[in-house]
């Protein structure tokens, strides 16, 4: 049904990768952020939310880091959206970057940035750092 649309805006691809991410289907998720990249539509706030959502629940943590990487002027939400899917994929290094990352940025740290570097050590088993 979604490829018969004829024009595709933020709004189409928001509630499609939405639904995409709810149905664990995190690959179809990331190929229609590609598609609406290359198709010069703009995402939003909202899409970036679906899409860090699929790469949590996906454990796609490393398209989750490039993602990041990407945008220009990330917020807290964003890394902290980004450092729990590190956790999720036992990927305590970038965890441990991303909170050095959010100080970089003069960006305020929340019990959310803790929390989810704390469970990225958890579960890497690492707690010297």
């Amino acid at each position: 049904a979604f490829q018969r649309v004829k024009d595709k805006d933020v709004v189409t691809y928001n509630a499609t990768i939405t639904s995409c991410t709810k149905g664990r289907q995190t690959s179809r998720s990331l190929r229609l952020f590609k598609e609406m990249k290359d198709l010069k539509v703009s995402p939003d706030v909202v899409t970036l939310g679906a899409i860090l959502n699929a790469c949590e629940k996906g454990a796609s943590w490393a398209d989750a880091v490039s993602l990041l990487l990407q945008e220009k002027q990330p917020s807290i939400v964003l890394f902290n959206m980004v450092a729990s899917s590190c956790a999720k994929g036992h990927q305590w290094q970038h965890a441990l970057w991303i909170l050095r990352e959010v100080r970089r940025q003069r960006l305020r740290a929340d019990a959310t940035s803790f929390n989810s570097v704390m469970a990225a050590c958890l579960r890497g088993e690492e707690w010297e750092h």
